[in-house]
């Protein structure tokens, strides 16, 4: 059994308190049908490319040297190859708490290169915000805007602070 079965029967479970165990397991089976259908068409969606840059402001208005980021990206892929660091759609400004209702991503670890840190971030299954990115997303047009969430100088997790047009010859961040 895979984890996505085991997610659908954790839901199913919540769903149904049935009395009669036959029609219980009927009504088991059928939401658990209805639930991969429903999810099958949400495929995980992966963004890679440079999540921070040297030496440029951040949206934020941050700048960082090329050493202040490589401490940062040693300490974050500690918490990224653990798999935490889960990142929310349209955060509370200034909040260092991560809503669960407001997930939407996970971020894996990031490497370093000359211009910047580059990382991987995809979307989780069956998350509600990841359904609404994808809603953004899907018809090409748009693509999200990632924001390092920092406690101090350690940054917990990206979070998708807006979205630009895909085709846009200049980047948001650079506006």
């Amino acid at each position: 059994m895979n984890k996505q079965e085991t997610d659908f029967d954790a839901i199913i479970k919540l769903m149904t308190k049935e009395k009669n165990e036959t029609k219980s397991k009927k009504v088991k089976r059928f939401l658990k049908k209805a639930l991969k259908i429903y999810y099958q068409q949400f495929e995980k969606a992966t963004f890679t490319g440079k999540l921070i840059e040297y030496d440029k402001p951040n949206l934020n208005g941050y700048t960082f040297s090329k050493e202040a980021v490589k401490k940062m990206v040693d300490d974050f892929n500690e918490i990224a190859r653990d798999e935490r660091a889960v990142g929310e759609l349209y955060p509370d400004s200034g909040e260092n708490t991560i809503w669960l209702g407001k997930i939407s991503h996970i971020s894996k670890p990031l490497e370093l290169r000359e211009d910047g840190a580059y990382g991987s971030i995809s979307t989780i299954v069956g998350a509600n915000c990841a359904v609404k990115v994808h809603k953004i997303i899907s018809n090409g047009e748009k693509k999200p805007i990632f924001e390092p969430r920092m406690v101090g100088d350690k940054i917990l997790s990206f979070d998708i602070v807006g979205f630009e047009d895909v085709g846009s010859l200049i980047s948001s961040r650079n506006k």
